[in-house]
């Protein structure tokens, strides 16, 4: 989850250290009602239980590139579609890098969640 001080809005959402894994799509969501992180969710399309999930609030995502964070919603979950190639396992990601600008001040920001990927299928 990420929040923000100020309105800002995302230009990407990228990994780091991420050879033989590939963002496939990127989307922001404001937080529902739950107050941990959603972690890691195997398959694609998004399975039920984060399509169908209130608290998740998956129908209320938007694309990251472009989007608004407004400190006023408070916190927003990120959700990374992964393509991981199975020849290059096993793999990780050193974090998710977030770039955003604010008022043509552009930053980026590093929001490190250490991700592992299964050496199996």
């Amino acid at each position: 989850m990420v929040t923000s001080s100020a309105p800002v809005t995302l230009d990407s959402a990228a990994v780091t250290y991420a050879d033989g894994v590939q963002v496939a799509g990127s989307w922001v969501a404001p937080v529902g009602s739950t107050t941990g992180g959603v972690g890691t969710v195997e398959g694609w399309p998004a399975p039920a239980i984060l399509a169908q999930s209130s608290s998740v609030q998956w129908n209320k995502r938007v694309p990251a590139s472009g989007a608004t964070l407004d400190p006023a919603t408070g916190r927003y979950t990120v959700f990374l579609h992964l393509r991981v190639y199975p020849d290059a396992l096993p793999l990780h990601t050193d974090g998710v890098v977030l770039t955003y600008h604010q008022s043509g001040d552009p930053q980026t920001v590093t929001w490190v969640d250490h991700l592992a990927f299964k050496t199996a299928c």
